[in-house]
């Protein structure tokens, strides 16, 4: 009985742990080199960041973990007898579980927006918009992962991989705007800035400009691609999946 809330508390501690480091490291490598983000500005986004990758679920795709575990002990076989969205169902059973870390989360996304200060109603509707694409990107690697699961078994070495690709480029370890303009150009037609970059850098959007156009084109372009592409796969492999398991 007394594991679970301890469970929790250290749970939050952990991640607390994580964030308060990435504040410090990227305060001091800001500010040696000349002040390139404001310190406050640092607090915020990751705490926000941190807000977005908890309800995203992408850079650790803990969706398409689980499904791939249940694929792996034939668990999955009982979902395929129900009528309900495999991956919808994994997700908010997921969300459920971690209804108290998603709760503090939530309160730290409060605190970055209250450290951001000037938040406008464009900045707003800027966020909804690209969180959108970051829920589509994040259910379509998650989609992948699992339909990867159906066709191979494998110890999670994928998943490491995306983990780390994804961690520095989507902006969970470093906010994209510490990279140098050329690489950041680059990083940004990437999908991986869908997750978490793009949905948290909204809120320091104050106009709508030629380069916000070209990326929300570029973000939009890539979720329906990821997602119909992803989608697609999913279902073939579905198919496969219940023609040997029921």
């Amino acid at each position: 009985m007394l594991f679970y809330p301890f469970g929790i508390i250290n749970d939050l501690l952990l991640r607390f742990e994580s964030v308060f480091f990435l504040i410090v490291f990227w305060g001091l490598v800001s500010a040696n080199n000349g002040a390139q983000k404001s310190f406050t500005y640092i607090i915020a986004y990751f705490f926000i960041s941190r807000c977005i990758n908890e309800f995203t679920m992408t850079s650790h795709l803990s969706v398409g973990n689980v499904i791939r575990k249940r694929i792996k002990t034939g668990a999955l076989s009982q979902y395929i007898l129900k009528p309900v969205n495999i991956i919808a169902h994994v997700y908010f059973e997921l969300l459920g579980e971690r209804g108290v870390v998603v709760f503090f989360n939530l309160i730290f996304f409060g605190i970055g927006l209250f450290l951001l200060g000037n938040v406008e109603i464009i900045s707003i509707i800027l966020f909804v918009i690209n969180f959108v694409f970051a829920m589509t990107t994040s259910i379509a690697f998650n989609s992948l992962l699992s339909s990867y699961s159906m066709a191979i078994t494998y110890k999670g070495d994928v998943k490491n991989v995306f983990n780390h690709i994804s961690h520095l480029l989507s902006g969970a370890l470093v906010p994209l705007s510490f990279f140098p303009d050329g690489i950041r150009q680059v990083l940004l037609f990437l999908p991986f800035q869908n997750m978490i970059y793009g949905p948290t850098n909204a809120f320091s959007i104050h106009q709508i400009n030629n380069d916000v156009l070209v990326q929300l084109i570029v973000s939009g372009v890539w979720s329906l691609v990821l997602y119909f592409g992803s989608k697609y796969l999913w279902n073939k492999s579905l198919k496969k999946y219940e023609a040997v398991a029921i």
